[in-house]
Parts: C-alpha cells; sequence; structure tokens
C-alpha cells in the first residue's frame, strides 16, 4: 500500500465535525433512557414492578431484564462492540413492541415508543461512522476492498461507538 492510498482511504473515512456531533447525540438519548430503564428495573421502585406486572412479567424477572439492558447499553457505549451493542439493543426493543402488542397499548405512544429509540441508536451509529455501519478493509489492498466490501482473507472489522464519552 502506497501513502497515496492511505490518504485516499483516510479521506473516505473521514467523518464531518456535524455528523459525528449528529450522530453523538442520537446516540446519547436513546443510552441515556436505557440507562435510565436498566436501573430503575434494578431498583425495582413500585411504580416500575407495576407496570411491568401490568405487562405480563412475573416480579422475579424485572432485575433479570434490567441487567440485559445495562449490558446491551454498555456494550453499545464501547467503541469495539458498539455494532453487537446496537444489535442487541434492537433485539430488546423489538422484544417491548411484542409485549406492547400482546398487551393491546396504543400505536403511537407505546407500540412504537421501542421503534423510535431503535431508529436513533442506529441513525446514530451510522451518522459517527460515515455512514456505513460495518466498513471492512484489508491492510494489504485498502483501495480493492473498499470498492468491493466484501470480506477477504485477512481483512479487518472496523466499527466506531457514536458515544461521545468514549
Amino acid at each position: 500500500m502506497n501513502a497515496e492510498s492511505d490518504i485516499r482511504y483516510a479521506q473516505r473515512l473521514t467523518v464531518s465535525k456535524g455528523r459525528l456531533w449528529t450522530g453523538r447525540i442520537l446516540s446519547t438519548l436513546p443510552v441515556l433512557f436505557m440507562l435510565m430503564d436498566g436501573v430503575m428495573k434494578l431498583i425495582k421502585p413500585d411504580f416500575v414492578v407495576k407496570a411491568t406486572t401490568q405487562l405480563g412479567y412475573p416480579e422475579n424477572v424485572i432485575v433479570l431484564l434490567g441487567i440485559v439492558v445495562l449490558i446491551c447499553t454498555i456494550l453499545y457505549a464501547i467503541p469495539p462492540t458498539a455494532v453487537i451493542g446496537a444489535i442487541l439493543l434492537t433485539a430488546f426493543l423489538g422484544g417491548a413492541v411484542a409485549t406492547h402488542v400482546r398487551a393491546g397499548d396504543p400505536l403511537f405512544s407505546h407500540v412504537l415508543a421501542p421503534v423510535y429509540f431503535g431508529i436513533l441508536i442506529w441513525v446514530g451509529f451510522t451518522c459517527a461512522n460515515r455512514g456505513s455501519v460495518l466498513s471492512f478493509h484489508s491492510e494489504s489492498n485498502c483501495d480493492e476492498t473498499f470498492d468491493n466490501p466484501g470480506l477477504k482473507p485477512g481483512a479487518t472489522l472496523v466499527a466506531k461507538s457514536p458515544a461521545p464519552w468514549l
């Protein structure tokens, strides 16, 4: 790989400051909400227990749900694990959608609320990561791999976290 191709590849990976901060802000909102949700499930105040049991979950799973959401959120906030965190948060939010559908809750205020957070998670992630969720590149031939983004032998997975505090 020569210096010119290194420069061209670095320019392709560059994210504008505006786009980067947009991604960070859009990612921070659901992270803060999910952290609050997880902590509240660990603390188990009466209103959390009441709301969770009204949705059909037994009280003994509330702490476990809190641990799961906290792990998924922390994975999303750590740069090397941001992709898996986003995927796991999306799955968790999908379960929330299914729960609200089963409970017969209103569509726009309850059923689609987790979808809105999922959109914020992925739009924030892609804004902070040059518009692509995953970038594959090979140490030996960066330009060829960039033009043909399939994973090749010796390729490296690159993903950055949109979390501004990391």
